[in-house]
């Protein structure tokens, strides 16, 4: 209702999304309204390419194949598509990771930017008492909001090590590149 009132008023607006939308709930009817009231691009937080990560995990309850529709509607609606990634959480291996890269490889027509973020157990949040309790955070005593950030290692989990993960995340960001 909101974006068929932006076009019955006939507002002349560009809108972005950076942080996007609940991709599961993206519909091509929603992204046609969207276009229609001036979105130019819109944020797609698919967050990991694995499905036991993105789903057991992350716990994002999204199917691939609604991904790749997703991704074909917004480039026929010429909406650009900003892919985001979040690599770390527990439970990743190297093999999670190629999911990523591969998926990458396989879809980098169809996205339009790319951002790799590291899993960041930010205080106060339900991830951050899990990796207190299980001894993941590498330095337990910076414990204050600003002390964190989305782009380096704050966790060491059994199955990766911080080291890894930098590499990897270099990877799939050439990996859009190609």
């Amino acid at each position: 209702k909101i974006l068929q009132e932006i076009i019955h008023r006939k507002l002349k607006i560009r809108i972005t999304f950076p942080g996007g939308l609940i991709t599961k709930f993206i519909t091509k009817d929603l992204l046609y309204w969207m276009k229609q009231a001036g979105v130019v691009s819109l944020g797609l937080p698919l967050e990991h390419a694995n499905d036991h990560i993105r789903n057991s995990v992350i716990k994002k309850n999204l199917e691939l194949k609604h991904v790749s529709q997703v991704f074909n509607w917004c480039r026929d609606l010429e909406i650009l598509a900003l892919v985001n990634f979040v690599i770390g959480m527990p439970g990743e291996t190297k093999e999670t990771l190629d999911d990523i890269v591969n998926f990458v490889e396989e879809n980098a027509l169809l996205m339009d930017a790319l951002a790799v973020y590291i899993a960041t157990p930010f205080p106060g949040s339900p991830f951050y008492e899990q990796c207190m309790e299980k001894g993941y955070l590498l330095d337990p005593a910076r414990n204050d909001f600003l002390d964190f950030d989305l782009y380096s290692t704050h966790i060491d989990t059994p199955t990766m090590s911080n080291a890894i993960l930098a590499e990897y995340k270099k990877t799939i960001e050439q990996t859009f590149v190609k």
